[in-house]
């Protein structure tokens, strides 16, 4: 069986689809699509129609490339007013090996016990199990008298989970799973490093930043701010006088987050609103961007206080706008010395704001290797006709690298 995957991530600025398979403990690309959103306010869907336009356009993007239909995936839902509550779970055993049927099962009691009318269960993510009282990594295969579990439980309204899962499911796309970006977000950097240690990941996307207190691998606690890159966005627009594309572009492919590393002589000639030729100093556009960004660092400092008194040892930054050069100088300044700019090391996707669906797949795929299972998104059939379609890309297009990358992740 081939294991692919498809996650979508509908944020507010962009909607991000990926595709990818796990081979050898390895996940590689397969297809991915950003596409601009339309009827989406700060992650929660506000115009329902505008918002399937725009997910459709992602998702068929993705599905030229592979030449094939997306029917299933796993889809990430907003943080707002998320939960995070500690469970304990116990069943008996019958003095024969623990199964995959057995962690199942229990896991289907932690879902029954802690769930309400008022909120939907959207992770589960355990911290220990234990044999007869005696603790154990991985359960399957002991034989006891009972298993208990311990852990903790990410809710989140009803409302937030049904209006992004009805939307897709009445279109057509058949949503696997779900997973909330702060979870997401550790588990696409996730490390035994990472799990020894007690630290902070931080998203800085488009309209809002997302804060997560992980505890040895665990996400305990997150909490959203209500700003992000396109406050940088405006501030270029209003004062240079251009479009908001136009400020977008000069902050992520001109501009510095840190001014230090920016060149006084520097230029760049843009089209003012008037259609007018206007010089941009790179200098001038970082201090612009980086006095945005210290009060955006100021902000999920405080918040860091008001999360966690524990002592951190590391702060992760990610998400779309930590793409800006000089953005890591920044955050050791005015955050911690442990602050680090984590890029995506997926090949072919060098962009931080595919991020949280990268993590989602991460996630589910931990979530089954738990509960000793294999999925797959895409059948035997599907796969073959994407086959076939490489293979004719590569001889219409003369074999360029993509296309090898992509045959050679088929046919290996």
């Amino acid at each position: 069986m081939r294991h692919i995957y498809t996650s979508i991530d509908i944020g507010s600025d962009t909607i991000k689809v990926i595709v990818c398979e796990l081979c050898k403990n390895k996940l590689n690309l397969l297809g991915a699509s950003s596409v601009n959103a339309n009827g989406i306010k700060k992650g929660v869907i506000s115009d329902p129609k505008a918002a399937i336009i725009s997910i459709k356009k992602a998702i068929n993007e993705v599905e030229e490339m592979l030449g094939i239909e997306l029917k299933k995936v796993l889809v990430t839902v907003p943080s707002y007013f998320a939960k995070y509550k500690t469970f304990k779970e116990e069943i008996a055993l019958d003095d024969t090996p623990i199964s995959n049927e057995t962690i199942s099962k229990l896991m289907q009691q932690i879902l029954t016990n802690n769930s309400n009318k008022a909120e939907e269960i959207a992770t589960v993510q355990t911290t220990d199990y234990k044999v007869d009282d005696v603790e154990v990594k991985d359960p399957k295969g002991q034989i006891g008298k009972t298993l208990k579990v311990r852990g903790i439980v990410t809710t989140i309204p009803r409302e937030n989970l049904y209006s992004v899962v009805a939307l897709l499911e009445k279109n057509g796309i058949n949503v696997v799973d779900v997973c909330v970006g702060p979870i997401s977000d550790y588990y696409a950097y996730k490390s035994k490093q990472y799990d020894s240690k007690n630290g902070i990941v931080v998203n800085i996307g488009s309209e809002l930043t997302t804060i997560s207190v992980v505890t040895h691998g665990i996400v305990i606690k997150s909490s959203v701010i209500q700003f992000g890159g396109k406050s940088i966005d405006n501030d270029i627009a209003y004062i240079y006088k251009i479009d908001s594309k136009s400020a977008t572009a000069l902050k992520e492919k001109f501009a510095f987050a840190h001014s230090s590393g920016a060149k006084s002589d520097e230029v760049k000639v843009v089209k003012n609103i008037i259609n007018e030729d206007i010089e941009i100093n790179q200098h001038k556009i970082s201090e612009i961007c980086m006095a945005r960004l210290e009060e955006i660092l100021n902000l999920i400092k405080n918040e860091i206080s008001s999360l966690t008194n524990i002592e951190n040892d590391y702060i992760i930054i990610t998400g779309g706008t930590s793409n800006m050069k000089g953005l890591g100088k920044l955050a050791i300044e005015k955050l911690d010395s442990t602050a680090v700019v984590e890029n995506i090391k997926l090949l072919g996707v060098r962009n931080n704001k595919f991020v949280t669906p990268i993590g989602t797949i991460i996630y589910f795929i931990s979530k089954l290797k738990t509960r000793g299972q294999e999925y797959t998104m895409i059948d035997k059939n599907e796969v073959n006709e994407m086959i076939s379609n490489a293979k004719s890309k590569n001889i219409k297009n003369g074999n360029n690298v993509i296309d090898k990358v992509f045959n050679y992740f088929f046919n290996e």
